[in-house]
Formats: C-alpha cells, sequence, structure tokens
C-alpha cells in the first residue's frame, strides 16, 4: 500500500471539506468558509438553529490531538473571538454566537472520525 502525503495546507482543506460535509448532515448552515478580517481567519461561519456558530476545524491523519482543550492555543481563542466580534459587527440581525471546534481525525482513503466540539471555549473565561 503506498502511502499519501498530503501538506499541512492540502491536510487543512481536506479537514474543512469533511467538516462542512458533517456538519450540513447533522444540521447546520454553512454561511462561509474562511472568513478573513485582516489576519484573522474563521474557517466556517454556520448557523445551527437561531445561533451562528464560528468554527475551528482541526484535522489529522492520526489521532493525535491530545484533549479536547488543548486544541485550540489561548491565542487562537483570542483571535476566533476578535474575528466573530467582527463578524458579528457587520451583521446587526445576529444577536448571539458560540464557538465549535470540529477535530477531523484518521483521514485516510476518504475514512474520517469527525467530533463536533460544541461550546468549546467561552469568550469570556480567557
Amino acid at each position: 500500500m503506498s502511502k499519501t502525503f498530503l501538506s499541512k495546507k492540502q491536510l487543512g482543506n481536506l479537514g474543512e471539506e469533511i467538516a462542512v460535509k458533517h456538519l450540513t448532515k447533522i444540521g447546520f448552515s454553512i454561511l462561509g468558509r474562511n472568513v478573513r478580517f485582516g489576519a484573522l481567519e474563521i474557517d466556517i461561519i454556520a448557523k445551527e438553529g437561531d445561533v451562528l456558530v464560528i468554527v475551528e476545524v482541526k484535522a489529522s491523519i492520526g489521532n493525535l490531538f491530545g484533549t479536547p482543550e488543548g486544541v485550540v492555543s489561548k491565542r487562537q481563542h483570542r483571535h476566533l473571538i476578535r474575528a466573530g466580534v467582527i463578524y458579528l459587527e457587520r451583521n446587526p440581525n445576529l444577536e448571539s454566537c458560540r464557538f465549535d471546534v470540529v477535530l477531523v481525525s484518521r483521514i485516510l482513503q476518504n475514512q474520517a472520525h469527525v467530533d463536533v466540539i460544541r461550546n468549546a471555549f467561552h469568550p469570556f473565561l480567557l
């Protein structure tokens, strides 16, 4: 069996594709992908019911994530929160949001394990 090597960018793109398909399948509406505000980027902006969801996607070929709490650094938390605030300011019809993390692991031959961690972190606890 030959091994396929993916660049970090390719792995990230594949992880996001898998995450979007999974989120759509479980009832999320996708509003945007790779939304940028200067140096800040949101992987996926979605809605689940009436709630805006800022989604950070983490992808791995293996199972190397560790604990869910350790997957997204405090620095990434702050960047996501800043980007989420900007998005809410530009979309005043939206009142609240939450921050989810989607872990896509064991990406191999189109088989992957997907975990959605809802409310992965709270902006006021950082």
